[in-house]
């Protein structure tokens, strides 16, 4: 039925709860048992498309079965279940150990198990998928980011959601700022997020809790060094705290002061966020880099000791394993689409180096770019747009597809703020709605209208220079 190199284990008519729609569930796994695969095929409302989810597990095909689309659940990094891996450690040292071993191509797997998926359509509907759409966040936003690199013509349509663009940079950059996070407390957080919103809130028209511009507010934390102006009555910062803000904001910074890696470090609005980043999480991280870094050795060390200045020059070894180049000149060739997709207040993966990898890709590219590459910051929002201050839930696909089926770009998204009456019931109306823009835009209130209705924003285009702020 399959490539040579795959094997159907099992198949099955399955259907859904709560919908009814009935679905051919088909699993099976490719030579050596790794990686292992399932497809879900409509067997009464197929459109005629394919949609593969990475780094997603079997459940997040639902909505899209229901609408018709032929859907293929990439596992978050290539195990059908990676906390119940055979492997000792979390998910992260696992993926670490097959690649570092020579047994596993991450990125490739996704393509590989493309094939496989097309050929199980051809046969199954005896008619090829007429459009093929590759959706990722996180983990899988690298996949899918790597995906339109190395294999330009596999999806139509791809979007990439809070992508680490290169691995071995984005674990140190965690590193980095974990080790200054943690030396603030919890009261110096609150008092860096009250600042920003103070400098930065209303540059939009509204004062709401979101900065919908993070990249051009100029919130310095020396603002809040105790007993300066201003500051009678609010909460204030020593200088060993601003400093420790400073390099949060910005980029790794070596003994000279001067950046080790370009782009910016956490953005302002984002603060409440860092705790994300706990001392366990930053063990888990550190064995994974140092197992990147260093295969085979066990170095002494933890965050608190690690030399950046002198570890950035062997993070090259990352890209060997997860390759990320910024030239999407043979995506834009093979006629597809890309969607970058980033929250602002996301510490999950780097704001800033999404940013720094959109414009180097835009540059590298040259000419007219937003016919195939656009990039959407989402004010507000945290990591994949699971959660935020501001309207962070998008529903991506339906602007991918007009845009390939009908060469119709979207300027802007709309995102929504659930109802939290509701809890996670999706019949109450959301809360709000506010347009995202293609970047650098960014919206603004007209003054006048419902501050919770996308229809009373206009679009802003600011000169955007890129750069730390710091």
């Amino acid at each position: 039925m399959l490539d040579a190199e795959a094997t159907v284990k099992s198949s099955s008519v399955e259907s859904l709860p709560g919908f009814g729609t009935r679905y051919c569930l088909v699993a099976g796994e490719v030579k050596g048992g790794f990686p292992e695969f399932e497809i879900h095929l409509p067997t009464d409302n197929w459109n005629g498309r394919f949609v593969s989810l990475a780094a997603a597990d079997g459940p997040a095909c639902a909505s899209y079965v229901k609408d018709g689309y032929a859907c293929m659940p990439m596992y978050r990094f290539g195990l059908k279940n990676p906390l119940e891996s055979a492997e000792s450690g979390s998910p992260v040292q696992a993926l670490v150990r097959r690649i570092v071993g020579g047994r596993y191509d991450w990125n490739g797997s996704v393509h590989t198990l493309t094939q496989v998926a097309k050929s199980t359509i051809s046969e199954f509907y005896e008619d090829a998928a007429e459009f093929s759409y590759l959706m990722g966040c996180s983990a899988g936003g690298n996949l899918a980011l790597t995906t339109a690199q190395r294999f330009p013509r596999d999806f139509d349509g791809v979007m990439a959601g809070g992508a680490q663009t290169d691995f071995g940079d984005f674990l140190l950059r965690l590193l980095y700022h974990s080790k200054y996070i943690q030396k603030l407390t919890d009261a110096d957080i609150q008092t860096l997020h009250d600042g920003a919103l103070r400098a930065c809130d209303g540059d939009d028209g509204l004062k709401d809790g979101v900065i919908s511009n993070p990249m051009s507010c100029r919130f310095s934390p020396r603002e809040l060094k105790c007993g300066g102006r201003g500051l009678a009555g609010k909460s204030c910062l020593g200088e060993p705290e601003i400093d420790f803000a400073e390099r949060i904001y910005s980029s790794p910074r070596g003994r000279d002061g001067k950046p080790l890696a370009p782009g910016v470090g956490f953005l302002p609005g984002s603060e409440l966020q860092w705790r994300f980043w706990g001392s366990k999480k930053m063990d888990r991280n550190l064995s994974a880099f140092s197992e990147l870094a260093f295969p085979g050795a066990k170095p002494a060390f933890n965050y608190e000791n690690v030399d950046f200045e002198r570890e950035y020059g062997r993070i090259g070894i990352g890209a060997t394993y997860v390759p990320s180049t910024p030239d999407l000149r043979p995506f834009r060739a093979a006629g597809g689409k890309l969607m970058m997709v980033q929250g602002a207040d996301d510490v999950g993966a780097l704001t800033g180096q999404m940013i720094d990898y959109f414009e180097v890709a835009r540059a590298v590219a040259g000419g007219k770019v937003d016919n195939f590459l656009r990039f959407y910051l989402i004010p507000g929002a945290n990591h994949c747009g699971a959660s935020g201050a501001g309207a962070h839930s998008i529903d991506s696909l339906p602007y991918l597809r007009t845009w390939v089926e009908k060469g119709v770009g979207p300027d802007f998204l709309v995102a929504t703020k659930p109802n939290s009456k509701g809890g996670s019931s999706t019949i109450l109306p959301p809360e709000s709605t506010k347009p995202v823009f293609s970047f650098p835009g960014y919206y603004k209130y007209r003054g006048e209208g419902d501050v919770n209705n996308v229809d009373s924003y206009d679009k802003i285009d600011p000169e955007f220079l890129r750069g730390s702020k710091f």
